[in-house]
């Protein structure tokens, strides 16, 4: 079944990054990079106070209820700490635009961007309710429900930006899609929970969801602050035109986060439960499983993008967006590695080490945030620095992972055992081998999205015929993916799941 969970969630993770990607289309090609810099920065702004809403509790929530017989008590626990969360974030942006406005005497760059950021509170806020239900449905393993919550939302918004950009509504609409996106979901999610047990939260499980959370608290509002930074960073050291490309080129990248969540979403509530068994091989075996099918689908994907970075953005977004192309490059090996890390980041929440996710949380974002200072601006208090813009925020990224991952693997090592698998190299030097195939041919012909996307069909199938030459690729990997991505046997799943009571 895990396998089935994790298609699913892939498959609607793609879904959602292909509607994503064709609003973005729409917003570029109809209204402008510009417009697409202030929806991001507005986001991006508000969303680095989003920590608020979480704490650690999200995770939590997953962890407490997956272990817990009371489900009511953690139901009503975690209703009762979220709404709190929302209150204390609403009172914290808007306190803090105060002070930068009012006492402080700044501003936004145009009244534009501050309306915008007033409307991704409201976004922020609903989007955090919404997410009381889907932790709760990530939690039971009923994943085709907290899938169908993220689907309808990410498809409401884009349809909605679809439309507003084709008939250049304004900015201030394309934030007002956001915030549709989520209240259709918000009222699909209501009905999905109907029949789930809240009990009033008393404080012995308060307490126990206090004190779960709190070094996770540390890491998850470490990792929000950092994620949302540079996006801010770019936009007051440089302008919206830069955002965008910063933005286009998260949007391409999260297209490699799709099979990492979709992993992560069924391993991690999978390893909670072994560890309460205390199987610790059976965790390991996951692992190291798990690791060696992101493996065999990221590489090539990575070496895709990497190679034809020129034809993707030309065809799929405009010409207008040739500079995001060295930000695209930088951000796809970043988010590859991010990938790989999965089966071993979750070990330690499972493992109820949150303290040390914590620690290499902070030390990530500490990092993190020094070298965008360095790496982003032109200069700052009268000295000179990098002033690389959109390229410096990904390469700080990078760096920042490179430097904290092996602290993570360390502590994966001494808790479980788990250490990569060599065959991960088999699969790199397949998808270098593919790669250099495809340089020597004449690829001119790939010049429409439809050709592109023959283009890309073409060199996973050379990349998997290696493979099979290397008796990497067998009968039972194929027979796995081809079950788990069976569409009649994924739309029963689906149709059992949202008909349980």
């Amino acid at each position: 079944m895990i396998s089935r969970q994790s298609a699913l969630v892939f498959v609607n993770n793609v879904l959602g990054a292909l509607v994503g990607y064709a609003a973005m289309f729409f917003i570029i090609r109809y209204m402008g990079k510009e417009a697409l810099g202030i929806v991001a920065f507005s986001i991006s702004f508000v969303g680095l106070f989003s920590f608020l809403t979480n704490l650690g509790f999200d995770n939590t929530h997953i962890k407490k209820i997956s272990d817990e017989k009371n489900q009511g008590k953690c139901n009503g626990t975690y209703i009762g700490i979220k709404l709190s969360l929302i209150a204390i974030f609403v009172f914290a942006v808007i306190t803090s635009i105060y002070v930068w406005k009012d006492l402080m005497g700044n501003g936004f760059e145009s009244r534009m961007h501050e309306q915008a950021v007033y409307l991704s509170i409201i976004y922020w806020s609903l989007f955090s309710i919404l997410y009381i239900f889907v932790s709760t449905f990530n939690g039971k393993r009923q994943i085709a429900r907290s899938q169908t919550l993220i689907f309808i939302n990410n498809f409401t918004r884009s349809l909605l930006t679809i439309i507003i950009a084709v008939l250049s509504l304004g900015v201030l609409a394309l934030v007002n899609a956001y915030i549709a996106g989520v209240l259709v979901a918000i009222v699909v999610a209501i009905y999905l929970f109907r029949k789930m047990p809240v009990k009033r939260p008393d404080m012995r499980y308060l307490k126990s969801y206090v004190k779960f959370a709190l070094p996770l608290a540390i890491s998850s509002s470490a990792v929000i602050i950092a994620a949302n930074t540079d996006v801010v960073m770019i936009q007051w050291f440089w302008s919206a035109l830069d955002v965008a490309d910063y933005y286009a080129a998260k949007r391409i990248g999260m297209l490699m986060t799709t099979i990492g969540i979709a992993i992560g979403t069924t391993v991690y509530p999978a390893m909670s439960r072994l560890h309460s068994r205390g199987d610790i091989q059976e965790i390991r075996k996951i692992a190291c499983l798990a690791e060696r099918y992101l493996s065999m689908v990221v590489f090539p994907l990575m070496f895709f993008i990497l190679v034809f970075t020129d034809k993707i953005v030309v065809i799929m977004l405009s010409e207008s967006m040739r500079s995001a192309i060295p930000v695209i490059r930088v951000l796809t090996v970043f988010y590859t590695l991010t990938v790989m890390n999965i089966p071993y980041a979750y070990q330690l929440p499972a493992m109820n080490r949150t303290d040390i996710s914590g620690k290499i949380g902070v030390m990530r974002a500490v990092i993190n945030i020094g070298l965008n200072f360095i790496f982003i601006p032109t200069s700052l208090l009268g000295i000179g620095l990098l002033g690389m813009g959109a390229v410096g925020a990904a390469m700080a990224t990078l760096i920042t992972f490179l430097i904290t991952t092996f602290n993570m693997r360390l502590a994966a090592y001494r808790l479980t055992g788990s250490i990569s698998d060599k065959k991960i190299l088999i699969h790199i030097s397949s998808a270098i081998l593919t790669s250099v195939v495809f340089l020597l041919i004449d690829t001119s012909w790939a010049s429409r999205w439809y050709t592109l996307g023959i283009l890309g069909l073409a060199f996973m199938g050379v990349y998997l015929a290696i493979l099979a030459l290397l008796k990497e690729f067998k009968k039972e990997d194929f027979e796995l993916f081809f079950d788990a991505f069976n569409p009649k046997k994924m739309l029963r799943y689906m149709g059992g799941e949202l008909k349980e009571k």
